[in-house]
């Protein structure tokens, strides 16, 4: 072998270590980020957080959305640290240590809320925040108006600790059937909420339209939730939802209150919520659940095929099967070929 060659081969054997070195410094890194106890408190009640920061110290700011964000409380010198990821973090939660809690002073608006902590940013997908609601022990007293956070599609595209719902971005190219909420999201799967939700956050209240703000969580833990508002808005893009969410918006409906989707491919897949609302349940794939042939109504599949055969269509009157799947390959929209445009069902 010549000198030339033996050298680049060398710097060839550097680069791949170096590249080596560098990626298992990112995943170190990959474990800052945050979560906490609960998406949804009301005053009066605690919350807690649990977070992972390269900062042996740090301070944690918290603001409420709108127009103009504002910067309702700060507390310092939180003791910090990084917290390690157990390999079944995906699916049964972080476990980690209790960072910081505090109880939601009674003057504080309904709303959503963001809190920030500060993170190395050398990992891309490390988020430095945690979204939560604060809402007002009497429902429906601050406004009629009720908007839906869709954190069950949040959830069900976090690979945080390695897995998500879908092979494409989880370990091995095989996604999980589970899915935990006490783990962080990754900046990704809060795109949705920054892309849509927060928008309309900001647009309302810039309007001063009053509202308050659930999830599909509260949704399912309190089947009489809806019954307190007269308008209820589905933001950005709810796809997973349980059979109670789905039951208790169409009675909703039914008794003459007002659904408003504001998005697309919505309410395409049913999944069961477990473990307290903590554990985010989907199989996908019929013949896989173990509720298949025990109890079919809660199978976890796509509404429309078996063995529900429940089509989205029958509440939304539209379907991504019609409008969005057509030209999902190639990234075009079904319209531009006149074809496969939206059909309204229900209307």
């Amino acid at each position: 072998m010549d000198m030339y060659t033996l050298f680049k081969n060398r710097i060839f054997a550097i680069l791949i270590l170096l590249f080596l070195f560098t990626h298992f410094s990112f995943a170190v890194v990959a474990n800052e980020g945050g979560y906490t106890n609960k998406f949804t408190v009301s005053n009066g009640e605690t919350i807690k957080f649990y977070i992972s920061t390269s900062s042996q110290a740090f301070q944690l700011k918290i603001y409420k959305l709108g127009t103009n964000s504002s910067l309702v409380f700060t507390s310092s010198n939180i003791q910090g640290g990084i917290q390690s990821i157990p390999s079944d973090a995906y699916k049964n939660g972080c476990n980690w240590n209790k960072s910081f809690e505090f109880i939601i002073p009674n003057n504080w608006e309904p709303g959503v809320y963001r809190a920030t902590f500060p993170i190395t940013g050398n990992y891309n997908e490390s988020s430095n925040e945690v979204i939560f609601i604060v809402k007002n022990n009497n429902l429906g007293f601050f406004s009629k108006i009720a908007v839906i956070l869709t954190v069950n599609n949040w959830n069900a595209y976090n690979n945080f600790g390695g897995k998500s719902l879908y092979d494409y971005n989880s370990t091995n190219s095989i996604k999980s059937d589970k899915v935990s909420f006490d783990r962080p999201f990754t900046k990704s799967s809060l795109k949705d909420f920054h892309d849509w939700a927060e928008k309309l956050i900001n647009w309302m209240d810039s309007e001063n339209i009053l509202a308050e703000y659930i999830t599909n969580v509260d949704i399912y833990q309190n089947s009489n939730l809806l019954s307190n508002y007269d308008v209820v808005i589905d933001v950005g893009h709810d796809e997973y939802i349980t059979l109670q969410e789905r039951n208790q918006v169409q009675n909703f409906v039914n008794n003459g209150g007002k659904f408003m989707v504001l998005g697309g491919n919505t309410y395409w897949w049913q999944v069961r919520i477990e473990n307290d609302g903590r554990t985010l349940v989907c199989y996908k794939e019929p013949e896989r659940d173990p509720e298949l042939d025990v109890n079919n109504e809660i199978v976890t599949t796509r509404w429309y095929d078996y063995p529900l055969y429940n089509p989205e269509t029958k509440l939304t009157g539209v379907t991504f099967r019609e409008g969005g799947v057509v030209n999902y390959e190639d990234g075009s929209l079904p319209k531009e070929f006149g074809y496969g445009d939206y059909a309204v069902y229900n209307s």
